[in-house]
């Protein structure tokens, strides 16, 4: 591992372990998402047997963090409106984003937490602490209706959301906020071009 790689795993690591707690989902400041966007994509981009190809843009990544966890969305490169990937008409959808997830937040199915046989994920240097990796693609169905397919480590997608009018706008290619967290679980929505949002139920714990 390389001197580069240390220090990101360390921040990595500081990040998604760190004993504090808190109420809300806060935003993470911008250098700081494209720090742990970019060691975690690296990472993730490694595995073998991705639905999507996504070429991460950690530049642009966006994130969340309480309680010591964090929530980090990395857009493929070249996301923009108006520019469709033809790959959107095909059975597994244009390529999105990557979402990372510390192991204090999971994604939920009719309200309980995936298998980990359902889920990939990527080792935190030696800690033998994980993140949570999925990848994102947009699946274009029939005249306006698109939707929001969410893999793990199945060849189909886990979670197949539709693309609604935002109600909520997000600067740059893509952006995530939660709603409704309350007894263990919350609703994250997902912004693209801050005009459409698709949501992932998720559960959070908190030390």
């Amino acid at each position: 591992m390389t001197t580069k790689n240390i220090l990101l795993a360390a921040a990595v690591l500081f990040l998604f372990n760190s004993a504090s707690r808190a109420e809300e989902m806060e935003k993470m400041e911008s250098d700081t998402a494209t720090t742990y966007g970019e060691y975690l994509s690296n990472e993730f981009g490694k595995t073998d047997g991705l639905q999507v190809k996504v070429e991460a843009d950690p530049s642009k990544a966006v994130g969340l963090q309480a309680g010591g966890g964090g929530i980090i969305i990395v857009p493929t490169k070249g996301l923009k409106e108006g520019s469709e990937d033809p790959a959107a008409d095909t059975e597994r959808g244009a390529p999105m984003a990557y979402l990372f997830m510390s192991q204090r937040f999971n994604p939920l199915k009719e309200g309980k937490p995936f298998d980990g046989k359902k889920l990939r994920t990527v080792d935190l240097a030696d800690s033998g602490n994980k993140a949570t990796c999925l990848v994102l693609s947009a699946r274009h169905i029939q005249d306006d209706e698109w939707q929001m397919y969410v893999y793990g480590a199945d060849k189909k997608p886990i979670v197949s959301s539709q693309f609604f009018p935002a109600e909520e706008e997000s600067d740059g290619p893509i952006g995530i906020h939660v709603q409704d967290p309350a007894d263990g679980k919350a609703t994250l929505v997902v912004t693209v071009f801050g005009k459409y949002e698709a949501t992932l139920p998720i559960g959070h714990k908190f030390d």
